[in-house]
């Protein structure tokens, strides 16, 4: 099947969807968003609620922004990337999209974790500063382990916070290999891979099963001609799922089953997607431009790829630096200025100083954050 007759795989009544403006301007947000949320599971040194006392601010602060939002903008930027994943092939091949891919998304994510090694083991030799993941891979240096460490084949990549990309290029290669099937069966194939996440029975090929049902939603959603102005409708089913899901984390209720853990998660992350996306339509209705806020997404969008692949060093630079300055605890309650702040102060770091990488060579801009859009 190539880019050119995908859509001739669509039953009759079915029409391509088309890829407005103002669409692209709200998958441009989604994509901002999610990231901005996902980095808040990584800040230094980690979310460990159990820690916290309840009642008290930096708790609640943790478990909205870690276990309800970060977690589910996964689901979301999953959803666009398979979204997207359709646009591309009704205009290339499948060889040609599985190339963007990996020119896109594994090459910058490989090159990440060698930098990250570099880091780690000049933190090691430098510092004495070890951290469980540069021991293990310098004591046991097989060719495996570092491919591993790059790729995450088999096991979790160097950088754990890059695991998630090599799920995501998993799934979007399961899509592009599959695409005929879900074209024609997409409520038959979202179910089964429903079941199979449940069950959690798709390791070794995908680790967190839900990104590849997110994206294989995204990618039927867009097939069937279904616009994103549909999330409006599901708007009171998304705050419902919202309200549920900070009754139970705030009440922490815990399911004593993992099928009904695994059951819940879908429901949380689905509500969330409602919610991001209902907030993006909002944001860029169809007919209404708004020009100074879709460049001001559009600039932030151009960094925000680079800036989830470094984000994890710079998180630690950065808590060190809190450490030093500071002397403070993430247990004390100023630690609730750093793990709201870290993320902004970062991004904007990335933002400005990526601006050197721009006077790279174009091979080396695409090595370290992949090529530019429409390359």
């Amino acid at each position: 099947m190539t880019g050119a007759n995908i859509a001739a795989t669509l039953p009759s009544h079915r029409d391509p969807l088309k890829l407005s403006a103002a669409t692209s301007d709200q998958i441009r947000f989604l994509r901002v968003a999610s990231i901005f949320f996902m980095v808040y599971v990584h800040v230094k040194p980690g979310f460990l609620g159990g820690d916290w006392e309840r009642d008290t601010a930096i708790y609640y602060v943790g478990v909205l922004f870690v276990d309800i939002l970060g977690r589910a903008s996964v689901a979301a930027l999953s959803l666009v990337s398979g979204y997207l994943l359709w646009f591309s092939l009704r205009h290339r091949s499948p060889l040609k999209a599985l190339v963007s891919r990996v020119r896109g998304v594994l090459v910058p994510m490989a090159t990440a974790n060698m930098l990250f090694i570099l880091f780690a083991w000049a933190g090691m030799l430098f510092f004495n500063h070890v951290t469980n993941n540069i021991e293990a891979f310098v004591t046991t240096p097989t060719p495996m382990n570092l491919v591993n460490a790059l790729l995450g084949v088999t096991s979790p990549t160097i950088n754990t916070t890059l695991f998630f990309i090599r799920d995501l290029f998993v799934a979007s290669c399961l899509c592009i290999l599959f695409a005929a099937l879900i074209v024609a069966r997409p409520r038959t194939i979202i179910f089964l891979i429903t079941v199979l996440t449940v069950t959690d029975t798709t390791s070794p090929v995908i680790f967190r099963p839900t990104i590849l049902l997110f994206m294989v939603a995204g990618f039927s959603v867009a097939s069937l001609g279904i616009t994103t102005r549909l999330a409006i409708r599901f708007l009171p089913l998304g705050i419902t799922l919202l309200l549920l899901a900070i009754a139970i984390e705030f009440g922490g209720i815990k399911f004593s089953h993992s099928y009904l853990i695994n059951g819940w998660d879908i429901l949380k992350r689905t509500g969330l997607v409602i919610l991001f996306v209902s907030a993006a339509v909002q944001i860029f209705p169809e007919g209404k431009y708004c020009p100074w806020l879709a460049a001001t997404v559009r600039q932030c969008e151009s960094r925000i790829f680079i800036y989830y692949l470094y984000h994890a060093p710079l998180f630690s630079v950065m808590w060190v630096v809190w450490q030093w300055t500071t002397g403070g605890s993430y247990l004390a309650s100023d630690y609730l200025v750093f793990f709201l702040c870290c993320p902004i102060v970062t991004y904007l770091f990335v933002y400005f100083g990526s601006r050197v990488i721009d006077t790279f060579p174009v091979w080396a801009q695409s090595l370290v954050r992949g090529p530019a859009r429409g390359s």
